[in-house]
């Protein structure tokens, strides 16, 4: 006990013995005032008594049978938590009248009072006894006081310091016998606390109440942007401050989130406005979340968001309810086929509560290396459906001619593209056309024609053959020489085709010698390929203009044979002579095969609308690569020379000169193969229209930036045109 506490129970003690009496008492009669005895020396104090008397005697360490303390006070010390002291104090009747003890209260829920009497026949035995209770001359009642440590209230100190006991001695003799309780509980009852660590104070603080000790010394509430309050020993708020609200439903952070609600309804937009205050630009209900770091076998919540853009978009058009998908910053891999009325949001941050800025870039990309690419297609968007903040992109193609498209959509008036980036890569070059062939020569290709043979007396002499030809274009045979005698010489064969041969010599005058043969006709070249140019739509796509192929070159003609030379006749037999053959015609010389055609060089768009008027394009960035190179024509194939024609015999008799039978014609040369034109260069095109006319005019608040067209394919004939570089 403190020496403060000891010392105020004595200064009670002290006030109250004026009153009543501290150690012993006398009750006042009026019909009993006998002289009384002498008190016993052994008693507590020995003094001339009035027929009513007592004393009272604290008992130290409450047993019956110890003696009486020094101090009249029930010092109960400190009072540990849960366990129970016990005080006793008894009442010695020494006077020789009975007195009454009506009650013994203390003003402490905490105490129990009991009144007990003592048989000292054999081993002492305590019988509890009932108040009010005669107590006779020589007779003694012993109170016995306990109390639990569980604390009172929120002070450390007892509730009461006085236990009060009312005696009655008959003929309205009563008084009230008040004995002090010191004493203090070891700790505070439940929701209080001795933060000062002063008993005079007590279990000063409310720790369920008290805002700067909220459930414990020092624990301070301190919620952001609104007034603390402390309930149950939990840290609190009162209504939050305007323009902030409690988001995270934590109490001990307060209302830590900045938002004025303007809307029920929180489209994305621009500014990242989060307009029905639920924590982020769009409307966390009605929305499924993707992150690089997600899985697809999550829930799609901000805390368990989906991997990919396409497993989002399979989920949310099998769930009601759902048409927005917010996708954090990283790169997803496309190709993305969109659904109606199920809009995509970039530019979220999942590591920052999904806060979204312009700084968070959501790339879509198709990486795709060869033939047509597109990284993200629609078709029939009817409903409203947003693409927002996100960057949508192809790498350039790496094999063949193909179209390179950002985005293509057919019949989607009810597409919204805003605040996006879509780029496109390069398209492919076209392909080149190969060369024609020459003509093929082999043993029979252009073979000259054989000499015509001679005459010489009787028999005559006959025609050279024709020349042979590999594509079927021999020369004509040379005529046979007349017979010995005034005949004339045979006309030589045609060649092919339909080269006249020379005509027999006759036999008088000067044209006995046999006609040359007519040389056959040249081949003509094949015509050359026209050069791609343009394009047009193909079930939907663009399609750049090939160049054309070349013609075949044309055959050669066989040359015509040569005519036969006229006989001679002089009377004699012996001075007679027969003509000379003519020479053979050569054969015609082949053709040279077509060259072919160059493809058209594949075009990039950034974006392809077909029948999409309605669409609505805003702040966006569209940007086309560059326009395919056309391929190059193919040369044609060279035709082969024809062959020559061969001479007439030229036998001459000895008496008289034998004419000499006609020259073969020479084979015509086969033609050259037409050249093939070169591809159309493809186009580089910001934004195609067809069939579709925007919400409003391009460009406007949009950015469109073109690449270079691509130049049309080479050709020795006729090459491609260039292509288009426009905006739209």
């Amino acid at each position: 006990m403190s020496s403060s506490t000891y010392s105020k129970a004595i200064s009670i003690c002290l006030g109250l013995f004026i009153l009543a009496g501290c150690g012993d008492g006398t009750l006042k009669s009026s019909t009993h005032n006998a002289t009384p005895d002498t008190q016993d020396d052994t008693s507590a104090d020995s003094s001339t008594l009035p027929n009513r008397a007592y004393q009272t005697c604290i008992i130290a360490d409450s047993s019956a049978s110890d003696a009486c303390a020094e101090a009249q006070v029930l010092d109960f010390g400190t009072v540990p938590e849960n366990e129970t002291v016990a005080r006793s104090m008894r009442i010695d009747n020494l006077g020789d009248a009975a007195f009454i003890i009506e009650n013994a209260t203390i003003d402490d829920p905490n105490f129990e009072v009991l009144a007990v009497s003592y048989t000292v026949e054999g081993l002492p035995s305590a019988t509890q006894v009932a108040l009010p209770s005669v107590l006779a001359p020589g007779e003694s009642l012993f109170f016995e006081l306990r109390v639990q440590g569980r604390g009172s209230g929120h002070s450390l100190a007892f509730e009461a310091d006085i236990l009060a006991i009312q005696i009655d001695g008959g003929d309205s003799d009563s008084e009230a016998l008040l004995i002090p309780i010191v004493g203090a509980y070891g700790s505070c009852a439940a929701g209080f606390l001795d933060c000062d660590a002063d008993p005079a104070t007590g279990c000063e603080i409310v720790s369920t109440q008290d805002p700067l000790h909220c459930g414990g010394c020092g624990i301070v509430c301190a919620p952001e942007n609104a007034a603390p309050q402390c309930v149950d020993g939990v840290c609190g708020y009162e209504v939050c401050e305007p323009g902030w609200l409690d988001l995270n439903s934590d109490p001990s952070d307060g209302c830590e989130y900045a938002c004025t609600r303007q809307s029920d309804f929180d489209l994305p937009d621009a500014a990242g406005i989060d307009a029905n205050c639920d924590g982020i630009d769009g409307e966390i209900a009605r929305a499924i979340f993707v992150a690089t770091t997600g899985a697809d076998t999550g829930a799609g919540t901000m805390q368990h968001p989906f991997q990919s853009i396409t497993h989002a978009l399979v989920v949310a058009s099998q769930v009601s309810g759902i048409d927005h998908i917010y996708v954090a910053a990283g790169q997803y891999h496309a190709p993305l086929t969109l659904q109606d009325g199920i809009s995509i949001f970039g530019g979220y941050d999942s590591s920052d509560n999904w806060s979204r800025s312009g700084s968070a870039p959501t790339d879509i990309v198709f990486t795709g290396s060869s033939g047509k690419k597109i990284a993200v297609r629609g078709q029939d968007i009817i409903t409203s459906t947003t693409l927002g903040r996100l960057s949508i992109s192809t790498d350039d193609v790496a094999e063949g001619n193909g179209n390179n498209i950002a985005l293509y959509c057919d019949h989607c008036p009810g597409l919204i593209i805003q605040n996006s980036s879509l780029r496109a890569g390069n398209a492919g070059h076209g392909m080149h056309g190969a060369d024609g062939s020459p003509a093929i020569l082999s043993a029979d290709d252009g073979n000259i024609g054989m000499k015509g043979g001679m005459g010489s007396g009787f028999p005559a002499g006959p025609g050279g053959a024709g020349g042979r030809s590999g594509c079927e274009r021999p020369g004509g045979a040379g005529g046979m020489g007349a017979a010995s005698g005034n005949y004339p010489g045979l006309p030589g064969s045609p060649g092919m085709f339909s080269t006249p041969g020379g005509l027999g010599g006759q036999p008088t005058g000067v044209d006995r010698p046999g006609n040359p043969g007519t040389h056959g006709l040249t081949g003509a070249n094949g015509s050359n390929g026209s050069g791609g140019r343009g394009g047009n739509l193909i079930n939907g796509y663009w399609s750049g203009a090939d160049g054309e192929d070349g013609q075949d070159g044309q055959h050669g003609h066989g040359g015509g044979g040569g005519g036969g030379s006229a006989g001679y006749s002089l009377g004699s037999f012996n001075l007679n002579s027969s003509g000379n053959g003519g020479g053979g015609g050569g054969g015609g010389g082949c053709r040279g095969t077509k060259g072919y055609r160059g493809s058209a060089g594949g075009s990039s768009f950034g974006l392809f609308l077909l029948n999409s008027t309605g669409i609505t394009l805003t702040n966006n960035d569209f940007y086309a690569g560059d326009g395919g190179i056309g391929g190059r024509g193919g040369n044609g194939g060279s035709g082969s020379s024809g062959g020559r024609g061969a001479l007439g015999g030229d036998f001459n008799n000895f008496v008289q000169e034998n004419s000499n039978g006609g020259r073969g014609g020479d084979g015509g040369r086969g033609g050259n193969g037409g050249h093939g034109g070169g591809g159309a260069g493809g186009n580089s095109v910001g934004v195609y229209l067809e069939n579709t006319d925007p919400s409003a005019a391009l460009p406007g608040s949009n950015t469109i930036t073109v690449g270079q067209p691509g130049a049309g394919g080479n050709s020795s004939g006729n090459p491609g045109h260039t292509g288009l570089a426009v905006e739209f």
